[in-house]
Parts: structure tokens; C-alpha cells; sequence
């Protein structure tokens, strides 16, 4: 049974006078981590408690009172503290509207965990005029010495943020030690629980073991020995889709039917030959676009350990595969010396994005002579429905194409113009159902003007009480938050313009930024700026053989700050709002 009950406020001065009162904000978050769902709330209520007993003091003046706005009380649940929450855009907007007067938090921690982060907050809300408090910490920015203070702080917690990173880093290092599961298990494996573990009063499984899953692991097992046995990757999947053998699902596979590219993942997969690879990446802000992005480590960090026990393909059928592929490597070495497969690392700027316009097949480098040609690869390799588009077409022919394109693309104003008509249009659709907010303030605000009105009657009548003035000082009071409300919406809906075409082209990656970057980044980047696969469709007019490519461009993948997850979760972001195109490239050559 929940226990009810309110705080009684406590005061050393009974006739402290109150002059002013000021709005409240209050932000919370909780992480994904190692805090419970709850945890949010028990911010809130803390931060109440507090506030209730006068140990919240504003340092705005004396004799004011803090009052909480409870349309202003945000959270970000299950949020990182680094980057990507909508709570915290809200809070800021609230903060350069002015729409508060007090931000309250729990402790800074739950607002930024970095120093740089810390500052900037510190700097918005002393250049804005609201008054940040750190409940906890009981730390106001109206501090003379405050700023060394927030300094002090975002010191603190980026030291302990880094530390919690570095022990989880080694928590996981010797769970994978133990032969505990670190996260994700690929297809043909899954993870059971040891042992429990209380935390916070609640039992949390832990200690998770890896286990062969014996059905997925005769999947991989027929498709490195059918790959050993000369079968194509096409081929294999037609084979598991004919049979209805489902494909791997999860966040890395969306497609519900089996392709040549997870056949070769799975290939490719060193875990089925019971060699296990664990601290490849890490994690790194990107503080250009507000985003967290992984990058590899040198070698000498990484952790390799041989599991045996996960074997799922015997060493015969592992040496026949790689002898086969050795084959190939060794052909294209004789055919153009550098376009030796090394591997699923891309080796040029738009391989994986491109596919044949007549069966949808992967466009591929087909031949190494004259720098390269690209075609279709069920018309050059084994395929269980072969292709009859056997042209090809340069790959300097395609690059320099597609790089001219977006060279042309990028110094047009209409495409700058475009991006931020787009970002409006959706900062709008965000603020739509403001009309309906206002309606619904403006039947609040008539509503309660006509209980003012009978108060007043009443008290003219001269039938006066005690509850009738306390009545009419609240609807009194419940007006002016009503107007300010209006006000504040009002401020919105007129508002048009939030960005110009001239600070998107300002804030803007430059091309030239992605193409001297490493050839796999590179890659990489230009598959966000064509989301879609570019189609290459053989044209013949008159006698010039050329290649139509067709597609859609999302110019957007190269904004600097963040602006992809403005949609919400009930609308689409700036991704889904692309530019098609079609062009011609090169010269196609029959062979």
C-alpha cells in the first residue's frame, strides 16, 4: 500500500514577507546505466522536499519566493550525459526565452558530465539572466565566486565520468576473460544467465555465459562448407531463402531475407573459427556535430582471446574457405596488382553504393586495367539468376561524376535555401499544435476571469469570508501564470524563421573535409550523403553507350550541429527529406 504524505514546511522567520515570485524549472535525467527507471522522480521529489522546507534559496533578491512550473519539469530517461537529449534542448530554448526565471537540478551531474559542457551551461544561464541552482550541491550561479565553482564541478565529473568509462572498460575486459558475454553475441550463439545480483533492491540477472545455438549454428556451418565447395554468396542465399530457413534479425540485419552481403558476414566472421576480438573501437565525441561516433584502436590495444569451445567451424572447412579466397586475392593481384581484396574494408569512395539497374545487384570492381571498371556483379561472378548487363563502366569515370555532382550541388544557393526551409518547415510541425494550446488557454483564461468577477461580486455584496478571499486571490494568481503562458506561446507561433540559408552553408562538413579523410571514413560519409543505393541503368543513344545513375541526395548528413532527431518521435527528421537525381557518367563498354 503507497503511503501518502506531505512535507511540512519549516521556517526560522514566520513573518518573512513575500515580494516576488519567481517560475521554476526543474531538469532531471537518469541514465541508461546502472540507475533505475524511478530515478527521474526521485530527483523531482527531492528537489520538492527541499524547496518545501526552505532549504532552496534563490540569491535573486530578498523576500522572493520560488514557485516550480510544472509544465517546465523535463526529464531524459535512459540518456547518455554526453550528448543527444531532447529534455535538455527543451531546457535551453526555456532558458534563451527567459520563459523561467530558476533552473533547478538535483546536482550539475545530471545536466553535463564534461567541463566544457559545464561552462557553456554556466555561461547560457549568466548571459540569459536565469539563476541556476544545484539543489544538491547548494550552488547558485548568482555566486560571486560561482563560476569557479561550475568549474570545479564540470572538473569533478569528467574526472568521474572518465573513471566510471575506464573501470567499465576493465569490467568488461574481464568478463570477456572469464568467457562471459560483454553485450551483443553474433548470430549462431546466445548469452544465459549465471547469477543474480541486487541492485538498488532490485535482482538483475548477471554473469552472462555464451552458448552455441545449435539450429543457427548448422546455418553457419552449411554456408562456410557450401562456400568452401565453390557455391556463391548469391547463390547460398537463394538456397536458405528457397528452403525458408529464416535470416538473422536484429539491429544489424533489417532485411527479414537472406542477401549475399549477410552470407559474406557471416564469412567473414572470425568468431565461428573460435577466435574472439574484444576493445577494437572506443567511443569519441565528435564535438563539430554533437554526436557520438566510434573509432578504431591500434592493434596493440585490442584483446584476443581463442575459444575453442565456440568453435562452430571445423579448421578443415576454415582452410578450404580461406584458401578459396586466397585464390581470388591472388587473381585480382594478376589482373591489377592493387584491387586485391583485403578484406570487407572498403578500398574506394563508392563501393557498396551502387547497384545495377536491371537486377539490383551490387556493382562491383570487376576488373583492375586502365585504373579500374565497375559492373554488375551477378554479370562478372557466379550467380544463381545470372545478369545480362555485362557493360562497364571507369571508375575514375564514376567518381569524378558523383564528386562533380555534389561539387555543383554544394555551390548552389537553392540547395542552402532548400535545407533551411526544410529545418523550418519542421520546427513548425514541432510548434503545430500550438493554436490548440492557445485555444484551450484562452477557454482557461475566460473561465477563471468570470470566478474572479463572481468573487468580486460577492465581496462587494458585502459577503465576505476568508475562503472566498483565499478563492480569489488564487484565480488571481492562476490568471497571470495563464497570461504569461499565452505570452510566451504567442512568442512561438509568430516566430517563422529559426535558421537562415547563410548559417547552414556556415556550419556546413566541406567536401573536401570527407575526401581527405581514410578511404573506409571517407566511404563512409558518402553513403550518408547517398542514403540509398545509386542505380546504374545502361543507356545507349544513338551510338554512345553511358551509364544513368539515378538516386537521392541528403545533403542534410553534413550539417555540423545537431538537427536529425528535431522530428521526434512523432515526425521524421531532416534525413528523411532527400533530393533525387539523375545524371549521366562516363562511357559504358561492352565486354
Amino acid at each position: 500500500m503507497n503511503s501518502e504524505f506531505r512535507v511540512i514546511p519549516m521556517s526560522d522567520d514566520d513573518a518573512h514577507v513575500v515580494t516576488r515570485i519567481l517560475r521554476a524549472a526543474i531538469y532531471a535525467r537518469y541514465s541508461s546505466i546502472g540507475n533505475t527507471p524511478f530515478s527521474t522522480e526521485e530527483q523531482i521529489q527531492m528537489i520538492r522536499s527541499r524547496l518545501a522546507r526552505g532549504q532552496v534559496r534563490s540569491l535573486a533578491g530578498p523576500n522572493v519566493k520560488i514557485e516550480i512550473a510544472e509544465d517546465w519539469i523535463i526529464k531524459d530517461d535512459a540518456q547518455t550525459g554526453r550528448v543527444g537529449r531532447e529534455g535538455l534542448d527543451l531546457i535551453q530554448a526555456g532558458i534563451r526565452t527567459k520563459t523561467f526565471d530558476i533552473l533547478l537540478v538535483d546536482d550539475v551531474s545530471r545536466i553535463y558530465r564534461d567541463l566544457g559542457g559545464t561552462i557553456n551551461l554556466y555561461e547560457l544561464l549568466t548571459y540569459y539572466g536565469v539563476e541556476g541552482i544545484s539543489v544538491s550541491d547548494n550552488i547558485s550561479t548568482l555566486e560571486p565566486n560561482s563560476r569557479d565553482l561550475f568549474v570545479f564541478k564540470g572538473y569533478a565529473n569528467e574526472h568521474q565520468s572518465k573513471a566510471t568509462s575506464k573501470n567499465t572498460m576493465r569490467g568488461l575486459e574481464v568478463r570477456a576473460l572469464k568467457g562471459l558475454s560483454t553485450g551483443h553475441v553474433p548470430y549462431g550463439y546466445f548469452s544465459q544467465a549465471t547469477a543474480t545480483i541486487s541492485i538498488k533492491n532490485m535482482e538483475k540477472p548477471t554473469n552472462f555465459k555464451i552458448m552455441i545455438q545449435h539450429e543457427e549454428a548448422q546455418v553457419v556451418f552449411r554456408i562456410w562448407t557450401m562456400y568452401a565447395e565453390q557455391t556463391g554468396c548469391h547463390s547460398i542465399a537463394t538456397a536458405l531463402n528457397d528452403e525458408g530457413i529464416p535470416a538473422p534479425r536484429g539491429r544489424n540485419y533489417k532485411q527479414k531475407r537472406w542477401t549475399q552481403q549477410i552470407v559474406w558476414n557471416i564469412l567473414n566472421q572470425d568468431k565461428y573459427v573460435g577466435i574472439w576480438r574484444y576493445k577494437q573501437t572506443r567511443v569519441v565525441k565528435d564535438p563539430d556535430r554533437d554526436k557520438l561516433d566510434q573509432q578504431p584502436r591500434p592493434k596493440s590495444e585490442w584483446l584476443v582471446l581463442e575459444r575453442e569451445d565456440l568453435r562452430i567451424v571445423p579448421k578443415e572447412i576454415e582452410d578450404k574457405v580461406k584458401k578459396r579466397r586466397e585464390g581470388f586475392a591472388a587473381e585480382r593481384l594478376a589482373k591489377g596488382g592493387r584491387f586485391a581484396n583485403q578484406g570487407n574494408t572498403p578500398k574506394h569512395l563508392f563501393v557498396g553504393s551502387l547497384q545495377c539497374g536491371h537486377c539490383g545487384g551490387n556493382f562491383i570492381l570487376v576488373s583492375g586495367k586502365a585504373g579500374g571498371y565497375f559492373g554488375c556483379m551477378n554479370a562478372h561472378r557466379e550467380a544463381a539468376v545470372p545478369c545480362n548487363n555485362s557493360r562497364t563502366v571507369k571508375m575514375a569515370s564514376v567518381e569524378t561524376g558523383l564528386i562533380d555532382f555534389l561539387r555543383g550541388q554544394l555551390d548552389r544557393p537553392e540547395i542552402y535555401e532548400y535545407i533551411a526551409k526544410k529545418y523550418n518547415e519542421l520546427m513548425l510541425h514541432k510548434g503545430s499544435d500550438i493554436p490548440q494550446k492557445l485555444a484551450t488557454l484562452e477557454t482557461a483564461m475566460s473561465e477563471t476571469t468570470k470566478a474572479i468577477s463572481n468573487y468580486d461580486k460577492f465581496i462587494r455584496s458585502g459577503a465576505f469570508s476568508e475562503t472566498i478571499a483565499k478563492n480569489l486571490s488564487e484565480a488571481e494568481e492562476t490568471l497571470r501564470r495563464l497570461i504569461t503562458e499565452r505570452a510566451y506561446l504567442q512568442t512561438q507561433l509568430g516566430s517563422n524563421v529559426y535558421i537562415t540559408p547563410g548559417l547552414i552553408r556556415e556550419k556546413m562538413v566541406r567536401l573536401d573535409e570527407i575526401l581527405n579523410k581514410k578511404m573506409v571514413e571517407a566511404n563512409q560519409a558518402l553513403k550518408r550523403l547517398f542514403p540509398e543505393k545509386i542505380t546504374m541503368t545502361p543507356q545507349i543513344v544513338g551510338s554512345k553507350h553511358y551509364y544513368e545513375a539515378t538516386g537521392v541526395l541528403s545533403v542534410f548528413s553534413l550539417m555540423k550541429f545537431r538537427v536529425y532527431d528535431i522530428g521526434g518521435a512523432g515526425g521524421a527528421g531532416l534525413e528523411a527529406a532527400p533530393i533525387p537525381f539523375k545524371l549521366q557518367i562516363g562511357h559504358a563498354k561492352p565486354i
